[in-house]
């Protein structure tokens, strides 16, 4: 049996709920084999990386577990939530006030600088 490759640690299982403001993630780790399994260790780059690949797009942190999330010492499975604010992906624009365009687009008048036309077509 000492001549068996070491195994790969177990993959925890991820569910996403998603509400209106917030994404909730729920982490399932399964107890190792303390002999022949590696440590399965869950950070929060980890949960953003499945986030992302799931399509969802997170903002803020909200709630995490406390304490490092791993496998290594535990006897049952275990079951934590992270739950992340909603990023908004809208672009958010302010509509330009009337003051403000029109003070920027419209030269400054001068009575000097007015040219007028004169025309000799009609004489």
């Amino acid at each position: 049996m000492d001549n068996l490759p070491t195994l790969k640690p177990f993959k925890p299982r991820l569910e996403i709920e998603e509400t209106t403001d917030r994404i909730k993630v729920t982490v399932t780790l399964k107890p190792r084999d303390k002999k022949r399994r590696k440590t399965t260790r869950v950070t929060e780059e980890d949960v953003r990386l499945f986030l992302e690949a799931s399509g969802l797009t997170a903002g803020k942190l909200h709630e995490s577990p406390t304490g490092p999330l791993n496998n290594q010492n535990i006897e049952a499975e275990t079951i934590t939530e992270w739950s992340f604010h909603k990023k908004d992906l809208r672009v958010k624009s302010t509509p330009p006030s009337a003051s403000k365009t029109y003070a920027k687009s419209t030269p400054p008048k001068s009575s000097s600088s007015r040219k007028t036309k004169t025309s000799s077509k009609g004489k």
